[in-house]
């Protein structure tokens, strides 16, 4: 298990919280955060996983929203 500090798990915590919401858009970057903290927390990887599909299927949704691309969506 690789160890971590204080700051660094809150800061995965925040990028994660981020990357659920959609603030973030780098897949990548999410993806990473994800498994870093399944491997601290993997009671959670699950519930970070149903997240992240959520998220996935809210993502594909805004492609078909004519307003996605200026920030404008209809809801």
């Amino acid at each position: 298990m690789p160890l971590f500090f204080d700051d660094e798990i809150e800061r995965l915590r925040v990028a994660l919280e981020a990357e659920i919401a959609g603030i973030c858009f780098d897949w990548n970057e999410g993806a990473q955060t994800a498994l870093r903290l399944a491997e601290l927390y993997p009671d959670i990887a699950i519930s970070m996983y149903q997240a992240a599909s959520r998220m996935m299927a809210r993502q594909s949704s805004n492609f078909t929203d004519p307003g996605y691309s200026t920030g404008r969506t209809t809801r």
